[in-house]
């Protein structure tokens, strides 16, 4: 009776050992990305939707804001917003090789006919390609990409980013 105990026992024992070995991805991410597809600057809130960790292989979706001028064409406060929002791919361990595509809303204040301040919307593509140090548990994380916007669909523009943040 005490071996079918002792070899039951080991059999739990082994589960538990093995749930140890892969421990979940902190799948929340707060960061501040400096230049990049948010303007000048953006904070951003990054959520990793799919992780398939025996193949390295994550899946993340970012919103983010961001501002390009604080003031407008009279030097009033009324500052140009940027919300990115895109989709990534992460390939790695702890050192990341990252892909990505986004779509950014900006809303830029422009003088009107009269003169007045009014508020246009457009769209924009982006793309991604970059690095990112981070773990799979809480803690600070960095990277590096470069993000091409195409302006209005039309005008291919260069850009770069280095970002900083926390994941938890």
């Amino acid at each position: 009776m005490s071996k079918y105990i002792f070899r039951l026992s080991l059999f739990f024992l082994s589960f538990g050992i093995h749930a140890q070995k892969d421990l979940p991805i902190s799948k929340n991410i707060l960061y501040v990305e400096g230049l990049g597809i948010g303007g000048f600057g953006s904070i951003n809130y990054e959520r990793i939707l799919f992780d398939i960790p025996q193949h390295k292989i994550s899946l993340s979706g970012r919103l983010g804001v961001g501002t390009y001028n604080f003031l407008d064409y009279n030097h009033h406060f009324n500052p140009d917003l940027i919300f990115p929002i895109g989709i990534y791919a992460f390939y790695g361990k702890t050192h990341h090789a990252e892909l990505g595509i986004g779509y950014i809303l900006s809303t830029i204040v422009q003088a009107s006919r009269s003169l007045q301040p009014i508020r246009k919307a457009n769209t924009h593509l982006s793309f991604s390609i970059g690095y990112r140090y981070q773990k799979n548990s809480k803690g600070l994380f960095i990277g590096l990409r470069y993000s091409p916007i195409i302006e209005f669909y039309k005008h291919f523009k260069h850009w770069g980013a280095a970002y900083v943040g926390y994941c938890f």
